[in-house]
């Protein structure tokens, strides 16, 4: 995988990336597919992990920025709880810290959404075959 795939997830997640940015970014590619390689217990990531691999990535930096109080291009909406047409009425979620949030989806990315588990899975399956 390249950077200039996490740039454009980055981006669709409405993260401003910079240039001073890309050694950390490089960093992170380098790191998560060791962490894919040791889950999976493969040598090489195939093509079909390569869209989890780049979610991964952007996990892991996002959630250092959030963790560090270094992200500040992102905004995060409370969730309506209950809405009402007449006289509108607008009821939010209670405890849903919009940052615990935001830590919550990073971290489920940086840990590939389950993904390489159920790889894992069918790699021992077809082993077996």
């Amino acid at each position: 995988m390249d950077i200039d795939a996490v740039k454009k997830r980055l981006e669709m997640l409405g993260y401003e990336h910079n240039e001073s940015e890309d050694n950390v970014i490089q960093y992170l590619i380098e790191m998560t597919a060791q962490t894919i390689k040791h889950k999976c217990n493969i040598s090489e990531i195939p093509e079909c992990l390569n869209y989890v691999w780049c979610d991964m990535v952007c996990g892991e930096f996002l959630g250092t920025k959030l963790t560090t109080g270094k992200l500040e291009s992102m905004q995060v909406n409370q969730i309506a709880t209950k809405i009402k047409e007449g006289d509108t009425e607008v009821t939010f979620a209670e405890g849903t810290d919009p940052q615990k949030r935001l830590n919550s989806f990073f971290k489920n990315m940086a840990n590939g959404n389950g993904q390489l588990i159920k790889h894992r899975t069918q790699l021992q399956q077809d082993k077996f075959k």
